[in-house]
């Protein structure tokens, strides 16, 4: 991706799949920060990747705002000193290092979303850095799950005009996505393994995303309602019975 096009295709993205980044891609995001420019080259910041889940959900309690770091592939914690001038150029090249890192992400192909710290103290004792370190932000990072990922798709052009069209509308985003061929349904291409009598498994083509979609037979009946995935099973997929989910949908 040239550097005008992660400019400009680049938004947040709060919600993300469970698929893990190559240590290869964090490694790169990183070097971005730190090739970042700062006040006379001294380089204030420092970086910690937070991967386990535990400890994101947890992480994703120092700011109202920073919910979408629980269900992040990775989170980068960029930590800095106080301000130290009237100018507060620790915060100025804390955010040149963000932006380099939100760029190269978006240049991989990889979502991002940024937040900031307001109970610095439990960012303190879940990462364990020192005293000294008064200033945190948080990048968290993921490939886009949902309409996200379909939008970061899509061209800066088409975004405009979707979003001038719909007013934002979930519904009606997904209908100009439908009318310009951007989506389409996804056809389960396998088979049913086993019929129980409160689930169906059957296989399917991806593993997440596909939870309240419909299971249609062969003659365009839906027979059941996804409900989980098994990871590690090729994509098995549990459903249940339609005749459980019909009472649910009557007004």
């Amino acid at each position: 991706m040239q550097t005008w096009d992660a400019i400009t295709s680049r938004r947040n993205v709060r919600s993300f799949t469970d698929r893990p980044i190559p240590e290869a891609d964090l490694d790169r995001i990183l070097e971005a920060g730190r090739r970042a420019p700062s006040s006379q080259n001294w380089q204030p910041w420092a970086f910690i990747v937070v991967t386990e889940r535990e400890q994101l959900r947890e992480l994703a309690k120092v700011w109202r705002g920073a919910g979408h770091v629980a269900g992040s592939a990775a989170t980068i914690v960029v930590i800095g000193p106080a301000a130290d001038n009237e100018f507060h150029r620790a915060q100025l090249d804390l955010g040149q290092a963000t932006m380099a890192m939100l760029l190269a992400a978006a240049d991989l192909g990889i979502g991002s979303c940024h937040a900031g710290v307001a109970d610095l103290p439990l960012a303190r004792e879940l990462l364990g850095f020192p005293e000294d370190r008064r200033w945190a932000l948080l990048i968290s990072l993921g490939y886009a799950t949902g309409i996200s990922a379909i939008l970061a798709r899509a061209g800066e052009d088409t975004v405009k005009d979707i979003v001038r069209l719909s007013g934002g509308d979930p519904k009606k985003i997904v209908d100009e996505l439908q009318q310009r061929k951007l989506i389409r349904p996804l056809v389960t291409q396998g088979h049913i393994g086993d019929v129980l009598p409160d689930k169906i498994v059957y296989d399917a083509q991806t593993t997440s995303g596909g939870s309240g979609g419909p299971l249609i037979n062969r003659d365009g009946q839906v027979i059941g309602v996804t409900f989980a995935v098994v990871r590690g099973f090729g994509g098995s997929n549990f459903g249940v019975p339609i005749r459980y989910a019909q009472p649910l949908l009557k007004p």
